[in-house]
């Protein structure tokens, strides 16, 4: 795509003609009109958002990423917002949960429910929102988006910077293949950006220390991690495998569960007698997908809860899908009528895509949920 990042007419350039098309769903009318609300929502005195930490500012400058919006669009064109939820959308710290609600709506609509925003009784400010079926099913529905935690966003600045500077001088060490490991207190307790080119300079000294010639040794970064290197006389630099890191599994749940307890505890307990759905949006969390085992054993123990349905974005070269999982409540039955918003593709993997047919063969590579085959019978 022929755009700048943070490009000023971009709600309105030449490039979205290029794009609509590609939402081969909608009509052509539909397609105008979702664009028309992009436009409307990003465009401020004039101008398009343009602050560089706005996710709508990098959103604009891909194929899948206009797409993206192209979704909010569509979804806004359904239901007039206020100035309050534009200003969320504008916002750069608000955009992603207003997304996510705004979305969410609109995926319920796609399973044949009307929505309408829930009585608040004596709870203000909440975003749940009443869905009801033809077959006269209902449910009260809430949306969390999750977005990764400062302390993994800290711990992914560290390792980024490590990882660039021991490239830098991996010629610097002649003869040495190995891993780093990285500090498990990495996540709690990053080191200060000022002692990380030290720690990493004062490694590679000592890698390079006549004393570990031809000897497999065990070298400290100081508050990053260790190197583990073997003598390999075909290295004529050092070659490295960097180890994964993360919190726990249980960590990640944790994470999780905190939001998914509001829900169910305050927001949906507002409406006792309808079976609740939650849709939980951890596109902004990577390693989400790591809870969602533990989280599937706690949706099972909430009477309320009919399901929850955690989504995620995957982006291919000219699409983007949005992957689904559902974590089963012990009111599912109840709230069935919702897995029409959803579907299989030919690789059986579930998808919610009110924009895009799935490719075929489908090119999503992390989905969350696929279809399990079901034996064939013997003659």
């Amino acid at each position: 795509m022929q755009t700048s990042i943070a490009r000023p007419d971009w709600p309105t350039d030449a490039s979205w003609p290029k794009v609509l098309p590609r939402a081969n769903r909608l009509s052509e009318d539909q397609r105008a009109a979702a664009h028309a609300a992009v436009a409307r929502i990003y465009t401020v005195d004039g101008h398009g958002i343009c602050a560089m930490d706005h996710q709508a500012v990098w959103s604009q400058s891909t194929w899948p990423g206009r797409l993206v919006l192209l979704e909010q669009g569509h979804a806004a064109a359904f239901e007039p917002l206020s100035r309050r939820f534009i200003e969320r959308l504008r916002n750069a710290r608000e955009n992603f949960g207003a997304a996510a609600e705004l979305n969410a709506r609109q995926m319920v609509r796609y399973s044949g429910a009307t929505v309408r925003g829930a009585p608040k009784g004596r709870v203000p400010g909440l975003a749940e929102f009443l869905a009801r079926w033809a077959s006269g099913a209902q449910a009260i529905v809430e949306v969390k988006a999750i977005r990764q935690g400062d302390a993994m966003n800290d711990a992914d600045r560290v390792v980024l910077e490590a990882q660039q500077l021991l490239i830098r001088l991996a010629r610097e060490v002649r003869g040495f293949r190995g891993r780093l490991e990285w500090n498990r207190a990495l996540i709690n307790a990053p080191p200060d950006d000022s002692a990380i080119p030290i720690a990493v300079h004062f490694a590679i000294a000592r890698a390079k220390a006549p004393v570990h010639t031809g000897r497999e040794c065990r070298i400290p970064i100081e508050d990053v991690g260790t190197l583990h290197l073997v003598p390999d006389g075909d290295c004529h630099e050092l070659c490295l495998d960097y180890g994964t890191y993360g919190p726990s599994d249980e960590a990640i749940f944790e994470r999780l569960v905190r939001p998914a307890e509001k829900a169910v505890n305050k927001q949906m307990a507002t409406h006792p007698h309808l079976p609740g759905i939650l849709v939980l949006d951890v596109d902004a969390c990577g390693l989400a997908r790591n809870g969602l085992d533990l989280l599937a054993a706690w949706a099972a123990r909430q009477p309320q809860l009919g399901v929850i349905i955690v989504i995620e974005r995957e982006y291919a070269a000219a699409a983007s899908y949005v992957n689904v999982r559902f974590l089963h409540g012990p009111r599912v039955r109840e709230v069935a009528d919702v897995g029409r918003a959803f579907e299989y593709c030919d690789a059986g993997h579930l998808h919610y895509q009110p924009l895009c047919t799935p490719a075929s063969p489908c090119e999503s590579l992390f989905w969350l949920s696929r279809r399990v085959a079901r034996p064939q019978r013997e003659e």
